[in-house]
């Protein structure tokens, strides 16, 4: 969320147009918090947008060679800190989309053409993000008061070893 306006930055990446007007037609009946949202069509457009989204909601396509889950594990490593939620192309799920995302970080998996829970999946996925930021502050902290006293411990070792 932006600090200045409190709204969610949602950035969709799917070529079908009508997908994503049903997309908004979702979030605008279900969303609990303001949001705002940004559509494109292919990750390389949507590609200078990633670091500004709080969650990308993508449904990966093919990329000239470029598998499905290759598209996922590049929009994945862009977008670090991100939330994703993959839309899937059926409840089949022939080359286990699904299971590979959800393994390696997408916060949530939904089936295209059935967005329901959407508003749901975004609200938890930016909650859970929430609490993984907190925690890794507070890692941080406890990590930086540690070496802090591991430093002057060590300063502490070093002089008495000098003085002997």
């Amino acid at each position: 969320m932006t600090k200045e306006t409190d709204i969610v930055n949602i950035l969709v990446v799917d070529n079908d147009f009508s997908e994503t007007a049903n997309i908004k037609s979702w979030l605008n009946q279900d969303m609990h918090i303001p949001w705002g949202i940004t559509y494109f069509a292919n990750f390389e457009e949507a590609r200078p947008k990633v670091k500004e989204a709080d969650l990308v909601i993508l449904k990966p396509e093919r990329k000239g060679l470029a598998t499905r889950r290759e598209v996922f594990k590049d929009i994945n490593c862009e977008a670090f800190d991100t939330p994703i939620i993959v839309l899937t192309d059926d409840s089949h799920d022939q080359d286990s989309l699904s299971t590979y995302v959800m393994k390696r970080g997408a916060a949530d998996t939904l089936i295209r053409g059935k967005l329901s829970r959407l508003a749901e999946a975004v609200e938890f996925a930016l909650m859970r993000q929430k609490i993984r930021c907190k925690e890794r502050e507070e890692a941080k902290t406890t990590l930086s008061m540690f070496m802090g006293d591991y430093s002057a411990t060590n300063n502490n070792f070093k002089e008495k070893k000098d003085q002997s």
